[in-house]
């Protein structure tokens, strides 16, 4: 497996995949418009 080829334990791969989904979650998220003023 990657982990021990690497030396790396379980952490970094959960730690890894987490970066990932929340780069994902933030480059898809749109930004929101304010509201005119009445």
């Amino acid at each position: 497996a990657f982990g021990e080829a690497l030396k790396t334990g379980p952490e970094f791969w959960l730690n890894l995949q987490r970066d990932w989904d929340l780069w994902n979650a933030r480059a898809k998220h749109k930004k929101i418009r304010p509201l005119a003023k009445v």
